[in-house]
């Protein structure tokens, strides 16, 4: 079972954990658990599969903004755009390990976005949910 250091609510982990000695540790920095919370208040070590479930299903299917050059960066990934420049285009990339969730993209006139959802969602759905948060 993998570990990492997470808190509870972040919408990603800090960190893989390993065992060094009778320690569990970060992966990146070896540091302890006491030394990730000065840094991370409210870190944890729990099971990878247990943060990511937390994680999909909190983050899940709120639009949410992205810099210009996040947005650009995973477009380059991709081969098919649906859309077009008028209303809109949205892409998907697939979220491996997360069953059929994909990391939906979408530009919305000059903003850019960002949410998790099924990787069949149609692009109009998907311009629809972004206009809807941008409306409030």
């Amino acid at each position: 079972m993998e570990l990492v250091f997470y808190v509870p609510g972040h919408p990603w982990v800090i960190d893989f954990a390993h065992v060094r000695g009778e320690l569990i540790v970060s992966q990146l920095e070896n540091q302890t658990l006491d030394e990730m919370q000065v840094r991370h208040p409210g870190a944890k070590i729990v099971p990878f599969h247990e943060a990511a479930a937390e994680i999909h299903a909190t983050h899940r299917g709120q639009p949410r903004p992205v810099p210009r050059d996040d947005y650009e960066f995973a477009r380059a990934m991709v081969v098919g755009i649906d859309g077009n420049e008028v209303d809109g285009e949205s892409f998907k990339l697939p979220d491996f390990g997360a069953g059929a969730l994909a990391q939906v993209y979408a530009r919305v006139g000059g903003t850019y976005w960002m949410f998790e959802d099924v990787c069949t969602l149609p692009h109009e759905a998907v311009l629809r949910r972004v206009q809807s948060v941008m409306a409030e």
